[in-house]
């Protein structure tokens, strides 16, 4: 699902597991061939040679994804990703923790290089996943994580509110701590004639971001409407976002 290198040319490489006959041999700890029951997680990390260094299970007994890993200023990897069942359990070769957060939702995790996690937070419980829109994340000059995810109305964990549903970018610190979400991307909720896709997104050295997405039916971003002729599926739209949240 997700690959990053860092300036030591050791890959990271996030992705998910369905079955439990899949397995990986690792020489720092035991075997890694289970699941926890649906879909679950992994996060690895290989040296310039291709050899496995370590890897790191995260599951629960629903369906769990990633959405992406970044390697942050500070030399950390943080991975952000979606738990099912609100009970994710991590285990890695500095052993086996369970966080509980009674619903499903969003979360951040940060790791050392070795794969020791450092902290771990529940960002929301309002993810839209079932809406197919995709989540990413990206490092920022000032050192905070850009995070792009599709979300419900309600609120975030540190009661920020979430008005209108759609697609948000939400910059969180090293910390973990969301600092502010602004919407993007609005779209109606299991609207059947409205898709909207979030493919990639990239934020440049000016504060600006730039939203690749795809969409059928009829949309309206920026105050304009986008229609996609019947059959269409899938028509590329670019958008940029400045500093300020404006279009």
């Amino acid at each position: 699902d997700a690959v990053q290198v860092d300036i030591s040319g050791n890959t990271y490489v996030t992705g998910r597991i369905y079955s439990t006959s899949v397995s990986f041999s690792n020489p720092y700890g035991p075997p890694f061939q289970t699941t926890y029951g649906g879909t679950d997680m992994f996060l690895a990390k290989y040296d310039c040679s291709g050899q496995l260094s370590w890897i790191d299970n995260l599951g629960s007994d629903g369906n769990d994804w990633p959405n992406g890993i970044e390697i942050g200023k500070d030399g950390m990897l943080y991975l952000w990703g979606y738990d099912g069942s609100g009970v994710l359990n991590i285990k890695s070769s500095f052993g086996a923790i369970a966080k509980s957060f009674y619903i499903p939702g969003s979360f951040m995790a940060k790791f050392n290089p070795d794969g020791q996690l450092l902290q771990f937070k529940k960002t929301d419980s309002l993810s839209a996943g079932n809406l197919k829109l995709k989540n990413y994340i990206h490092s920022l000059s000032n050192g905070n994580l850009l995070v792009a995810v599709s979300l419900q109305p309600g609120r975030l964990t540190n009661n920020i509110s979430i008005n209108k549903a759609g697609t948000y970018l939400m910059e969180i610190d090293t910390s973990l701590t969301i600092l502010h979400a602004n919407l993007v991307i609005p779209f109606q909720l299991y609207a059947p004639t409205q898709y909207i896709s979030l493919n990639n997104f990239v934020p440049d050295a000016n504060g600006n971001t730039y939203l690749i997405c795809s969409f059928a039916g009829t949309d309206t971003v920026a105050n304009q409407i986008f229609h996609a002729d019947s059959g269409s599926y899938g028509l590329p739209l670019v958008v940029k976002v400045d500093s300020n949240g404006s279009y």
